[in-house]
């Protein structure tokens, strides 16, 4: 039979085992025409704009003008991006200069975007503050895009304000920094509330967020949580500082995971820490069935032999 024959589902099934071959599914999609549409779909689903490590200079990295002009040929290639990845440096301070600030083309393509079906977003080491007001407005209209679902932010210093833009469908949110760079704003406007069910975020950085979620009249609401991961990957910081947090989504949480740095040679007052400063109060937690803790060897890196994961059953 001839592939041309082939239901398309059953083609787009074959090809999505080469979704992590992109070199192999750019030669596939010029093997006929049945398999350029599907292999045009899963290799425009996530798109990463991020400067290379082979590049010196952020200057060399300018993707706007280059990718609004495949968008202008051929349109239908945003319809199938779901997922959007933003990273304005490689590495840190902030203060240092990136390239997305002075990609005028940029804000184009993100707008493009936007109108499409994009379901998740990941905004990685942006200094809010120095960027245009047009690119901090196509990012704005990204995350208020009634599709989108998760929102992941590592070393930035996105205002909190940007919360109130998210759309009807935004239930999950990741936050990871080693320095508390989120950056007070205004009062929720009457938006409705963001209703979370997945928050994965780090500590101490992250005390600033919770302090924000917790507060009624701000647009997060974490009562129907369902999912709660943290990393402690500081000194000083403790798992008690989980406790609100805690206290307001116990009752929905089901599933539980949390990472930290454990030093045996760091002690209080009173002489070693004992192991127990590490291990939450889990007794408010009604309906947990899934919870995970590990040791952290770094700030980045998980001790797999310190993993231990227990199924709950909620209703023995």
């Amino acid at each position: 039979m001839p592939i041309s024959k082939f239901p398309t589902e059953l083609i787009q099934h074959a090809l999505g085992y080469l979704k992590d071959d992109k070199v192999s599914l750019s030669e596939a999609s010029l093997v006929c025409t049945a398999f350029l549409g599907p292999c045009q779909k899963i290799l425009f689903s996530t798109i990463k704009f991020a400067q290379s490590s082979y590049e010196t200079t952020a200057k060399r990295y300018s993707p706007g003008k280059e990718f609004l002009t495949i968008l202008q040929a051929s349109p239908h290639l945003a319809t199938y991006v779901r997922r959007v990845e933003i990273s304005d440096r490689r590495s840190l301070p902030l203060k240092s200069s990136g390239w997305l600030r002075s990609d005028q083309a940029f804000p184009a393509v993100l707008n493009i975007m936007s109108a499409n079906r994009i379901t998740s977003l990941q905004i990685s080491r942006v200094n809010w503050t120095s960027q245009p007001k047009d690119t901090q407005t196509a990012i704005l209209t990204l995350l208020s895009s009634s599709f989108l679902e998760s929102l992941a932010f590592f070393e930035c210093n996105l205002p909190f304000e940007i919360f109130s833009h998210g759309g009807p469908s935004f239930r999950r949110l990741s936050a990871f920094s080693t320095q508390d760079t989120l950056v007070s704003c205004s009062k929720n406007a009457g938006r409705p509330k963001v209703r979370l069910e997945s928050f994965d975020l780090t500590f101490p950085s992250s005390t600033a967020l919770i302090n924000f979620t917790l507060n009624s009249s701000n647009i997060i609401d974490v009562k129907g949580l369902k999912r709660l991961s943290a990393r402690i990957i500081r000194r000083g910081a403790h798992i008690g500082d989980l406790e609100p947090l805690l206290k307001v989504c116990g009752s929905s949480l089901e599933t539980f995971a949390w990472a930290y740095r454990y030093d045996a040679t760091s002690h209080t007052d009173h002489g070693p820490t004992p192991l127990a400063h590490w291990f939450p109060n889990l007794s408010g937690l009604t309906s947990l069935k899934f919870m995970e803790t590990s040791q952290l060897a770094n700030n980045f890196d998980y001790t797999e032999s310190c993993i231990t994961a227990i199924a709950l059953d909620s209703h023995a």
